[in-house]
């Protein structure tokens, strides 16, 4: 049904999302990475690099208590924490290493981060990946999250455990068992030069250029 059209785009790599038998009018323009035009908090200047920075955001259709979750069970870990509420989670209580707003430039967050936590949604585990960051998704009831991870967790850059019921603990081990496993960095990183290979802001405009040429 997505795919019933004379030509079909996919904005996804296929390193991650392979295709099998496809017909030629079927084409990879690479992910499209977009995040918010806001200024960064104060904080953000100041941000140490003495330990791993993680970056967490529910988005706009995650679970709306994960982050608190997440904050609960990263409080006791050697990390830095920011994390954008995306204006849905409302934070119980800070952690001393970790810093809120409401909205962060993702792609930027991801980049200097060394674990990033989401709901498993494309849009930020493609910020992830193609900066050459391992995810953690907690995903909820959308199934393209479970799907999206499911190839996320073939490729070895990542994670998923299901939002409703997680508890601190089990994010606490996922994280420490990521961040204490440079395979799943190998692995983004790997994806990062695939997606590098693939811009969607210059396959995109080509492909409409030759159609309209043809």
């Amino acid at each position: 049904m997505y795919t019933f059209g004379d030509y079909t785009a996919y904005a996804d790599i296929p390193e991650l999302i392979p295709l099998f038998d496809a017909p030629e009018t079927h084409t990879f323009v690479g992910a499209v990475l977009w995040s918010p035009e806001v200024p960064t908090p104060e904080w953000w200047a100041t941000l140490t690099t003495d330990r791993p920075i993680v970056y967490a955001t529910p988005g706009s259709s995650g679970d709306g208590e994960m982050l608190s979750i997440v904050l609960d069970a990263l409080a006791s870990l050697p990390v830095t924490v920011i994390a954008a509420t995306a204006g849905r989670s409302r934070v119980r209580a800070l952690p001393a290493n970790a810093y809120t707003a409401d909205y962060l430039p993702g792609t930027q967050a991801a980049a200097r981060a060394s674990l990033v936590i989401c709901n498993g949604g494309s849009p930020t585990t493609n910020q992830a990946l193609a900066a050459g960051v391992p995810v953690l998704a907690l995903a909820s009831n959308n199934m393209d999250q479970h799907l999206n991870m499911q190839a996320v967790r073939r490729s070895g850059a990542g994670e998923v455990l299901r939002a409703r019921g997680v508890g601190a603990d089990a994010v606490r081990k996922a994280v420490d068992r990521i961040l204490n496993s440079p395979n799943y960095r190998r692995s983004a990183e790997t994806l990062a030069t695939a997606h590098a290979r693939t811009h969607a802001a210059e396959r995109f405009p080509e492909l409409i250029g030759r159609l309209v040429q043809g």
